[in-house]
């Protein structure tokens, strides 16, 4: 999760900069946080961030993203005080490359992309004496995704929280919308979440 949060922050940190020194035909680039959930061997409660550049149509993007399942047990520290304690039961890693095709409509976009990943998966097992122990394998997979996301339509002043405007009408802004994301591989995952974006969406 470190080096989600460190991908996360470094891409902002590059929109904002970016936005001091646009002044015309800004060109379409965010960063977006993911959150979510996923079926499958490596899904479970999902989060990631993805950097995206757009050509005319063509969509060219950059993502990680992890997964987590958690098992739950009790143990009883006397007939009657039974403790619930949640474990970690396996946990994915996947950073991968993507091209696709994003349309825009106003303040709105679709998009659709493929790629490659590298990607890790870690699962927690226990032996006949309950010793926990993990297997960890290291595969290639395929990536995939659609979005769906709405932004400002026209150039507006920045808005920090959404409620204080800052500074001239830019074309930098936040953005919502759905992801439904997966990947097909060695332990295939397919899932749905929530995205956030941040940076130049359109050409204004």
């Amino acid at each position: 999760m470190k080096q989600l949060t460190l991908f996360i922050a470094f891409f902002l940190c590059l929109l904002i900069t970016k936005a001091q020194t646009v002044k015309s035909g800004n060109p379409i680039v965010f960063a977006e946080a993911i959150f979510g959930g996923s079926k499958g061997k490596a899904g479970g409660l999902t989060g990631g961030g993805e950097l995206n550049y757009q050509i005319r149509r063509s969509l060219i993007s950059v993502r990680l993203i992890g997964s987590i399942k958690l098992s739950s047990r009790t143990i009883m520290l006397s007939p009657v005080t039974p403790i619930p304690i949640i474990e970690s039961k396996s946990n994915s890693e996947e950073f991968s490359a993507l091209y696709g095709l994003r349309f825009v409509n106003k303040g709105r976009a679709l998009s659709l992309s493929l790629g490659l990943s590298h990607n890790s998966f870690t699962q927690w097992h226990r032996d006949t004496n309950n010793q926990r122990f993990k297997s960890e394998s290291v595969y290639l997979g395929v990536p995939f995704e659609f979005n769906i996301n709405w932004f400002k339509p026209q150039k507006k002043r920045f808005r920090i929280y959404g409620l204080i405007p800052i500074g001239q009408p830019t074309a930098l802004g936040g953005s919502l919308g759905f992801k439904v994301f997966g990947n097909i591989s060695r332990n295939s995952y397919a899932g749905i979440g929530v995205r956030y974006g941040l940076g130049y969406h359109r050409k204004y």
